[in-house]
């Protein structure tokens, strides 16, 4: 998801330059590959392009590494540290999220948080992350709820631009199975996906990767189904036939049930995290409140058993086009330096990208009001 955001901004500004740590072109999106992608030092080590995972305490020094750099301003998109790259122009920063492997590492590897080992480190690489954030001159989150996790955690109230989500077509019927994309990791919690599908008789398909892949094929039943490497044009007939797309983590926004919705059909999610900005529940999907596989399976079988309005679905998944996301982003990056306060300007307030799309009578983009967690 991060990086097809960040796809979206590379497409905004074609011309300029994309700075990484590590670049491996057959793991990513094939249309970095027409950018010019400039590397840190840690591109020359051959381990860190298969498993980056392994350089995680280099990469605050790689950033600091690449910096200032020399530009009248820099976009950084990051999940990690990114947006403590250096600049000497003005830095906007869209942050999706603080690290969850580092804030959270209870839900994102158990395993690593209960390690003696990984204590000390996490307690420097959460010290870095923290410092790294007085970088940026504006934050961008992605959500609501994700702009509280970056206020919390950093002591910064970023602005909230949504994300642009691919418009995925719609199909003519539905087939028989319940779609679950996501990479697979324990907070994701697609063993409770699992465990649903088996209580509803369910046919379910997971596509994605992970290193709880090996568990999850483990546990599942002959209803499931494990894709890895699915080509978009088979991912667009996945989404547009499922009866519903299953969401059951909590997630800082969570794309899939808005691309569901593009394809006309519902999302099933749990009422927590960025769900509650995205589903309006009964019109583009089912909220539910228990986290368990019981209440899921409740969830999907309402969902299989009500009737849904294709049209409904497109309009709504429309108010994250990426039309509207690169030119409410264009704008900010044109207009913002000359208001930055830290750039000698006077300042926008509170809510700058609002206050500079009124300024120009663009208007800003309006979302549903957040769900307040019940079940539908």
């Amino acid at each position: 998801g991060a990086e097809r955001v960040f796809l979206a901004m590379a497409k905004a500004w074609p011309d300029s330059p994309i700075l990484t740590t590590v670049f491996n072109p057959s793991t990513t999106y094939p249309e970095f590959a027409d950018h010019d992608v400039r590397t840190s030092p840690l591109q020359r080590i051959p381990l860190l392009r298969r498993h980056f995972r392994a350089g995680l305490p280099l990469y605050p020094w790689a950033f600091r590494r690449m910096g200032p750099v020399d530009a009248d301003v820099v976009v950084s998109s990051s999940t990690s540290f990114a947006h403590g790259i250096r600049s000497r122009g003005c830095h906007i920063a869209y942050t999706h999220s603080p690290p969850r492997w580092l804030w959270e590492a209870e839900g994102y590897s158990a395993r690593a948080a209960r390690s003696r080992l990984a204590r000390p480190l996490f307690a420097w690489l959460r010290l870095r992350d923290h410092e790294a954030t007085s970088e940026p001159h504006l934050i961008l989150a992605n959500s609501r709820f994700t702009a509280g996790k970056i206020h919390d955690i950093y002591g910064r109230w970023p602005d909230v631009l949504p994300p642009p989500v691919r418009a995925r077509p719609a199909a003519d019927g539905v087939d028989d199975y319940f779609l679950v994309i996501s990479r697979l990791l324990p907070y994701k919690r697609i063993d409770i996906a699992i465990a649903a599908a088996g209580e509803l008789g369910a046919r379910l398909v997971v596509v994605g990767k992970g290193p709880e892949g090996p568990r999850l094929r483990a546990m599942a039943g002959p209803g499931v189904e494990f894709r890895e490497h699915v080509p978009d044009d088979e991912l667009d007939r996945l989404y547009a036939r499922c009866i519903a797309l299953v969401m059951p983590g909590k997630e800082d926004l969570g794309l899939v049930p808005i691309e569901a919705n593009s394809a006309g059909r519902p999302a099933v999610c749990w009422a927590r995290g960025g769900a509650l900005e995205t589903v309006v529940p009964g019109r583009t999907g089912i909220l539910v409140e228990d986290p368990s596989a019981s209440a899921l399976a409740e969830g999907m079988a309402s969902a299989r058993r009500r009737a849904w309005d294709t049209a409904v679905l497109r309009a709504h998944a429309g108010l994250w086009s990426e039309e509207a996301f690169v030119s409410r982003l264009r704008r900010l990056v044109e207009d913002f330096p000359g208001w930055c306060r830290r750039c000698g300007g006077t300042g926008l307030g509170p809510d700058p990208l609002r206050s500079l799309l009124e300024r120009h009578g663009q208007g800003h983009l309006v979302l549903p009001e957040p769900a307040e967690g019940r079940a539908t």
